[in-house]
């Protein structure tokens, strides 16, 4: 990445976005039962997480959208569907 004329940066392109400090959202739809364990599960990974009116929206570089549905599957959570941003 240049800035400037001068060299500011140099990554692989699939890191690219985290060192920008590029992030995308993952909206996922849950059982309701299952939110707070879903959010101790994605929080106790790392991810930022906020409840919305019928699910979760997490916080993830964009080369990692599938990663929240990982960590909810380990726990046995089910995911019903999902939406990126």
């Amino acid at each position: 990445v240049m800035e400037a004329g001068a060299l500011r940066l140099t990554c692989p392109a699939p890191e690219l976005a985290g060192h920008l400090g590029l992030h995308t959202q993952v909206k996922l739809r849950l059982p309701m039962d299952q939110i707070g364990a879903a959010i101790d599960a994605l929080q106790a990974d790392g991810y930022t997480v906020q409840q919305n009116g019928i699910g979760l929206i997490v916080d993830v570089e964009p080369n990692q959208k599938a990663s929240p549905i990982h960590v909810l599957s380990r726990a046995q959570i089910t995911v019903t569907d999902f939406e990126t941003e």
